[in-house]
């Protein structure tokens, strides 16, 4: 199957991805659905929002949004982030209550 054929044959498709993330303490499903618009364009929808991926225009697309190694490593970086701050904030709150300093 050429890729002419391939675009022509799904373009406007849409794929559901479920995933199950699971806790200690209870199981959560997250639904995501993955949306190809045709060339390099995917949305991938959750229940709130919704992402653009894209390619830049050099690169085919129509750069209408994050390229998907691009979503890819900001996603890892803001989770790593996300959790650093968390540590800092409750490090710093219980550290300065042994010290008997108000926050």
């Amino acid at each position: 199957m050429s890729d002419k054929t391939f675009r022509k044959g799904v373009k406007g498709q849409t794929g559901r991805i479920m995933a199950r993330v699971a806790d200690a303490r209870e199981v959560d499903a997250m639904n995501l659905t993955i949306a190809f618009h045709g060339e390099t364009r995917f949305d991938v929808i959750s229940e709130r929002h919704t992402l653009v991926t894209d390619q830049p225009s050099e690169d085919g697309g129509s750069d209408a949004g994050m390229s998907p190694v691009e979503l890819f490593v900001g996603s890892l970086a803001s989770c790593v982030g996300y959790f650093v701050a968390r540590y800092c904030f409750i490090s710093l709150r219980c550290s300065r209550r042994l010290s008997g300093k108000r926050c």
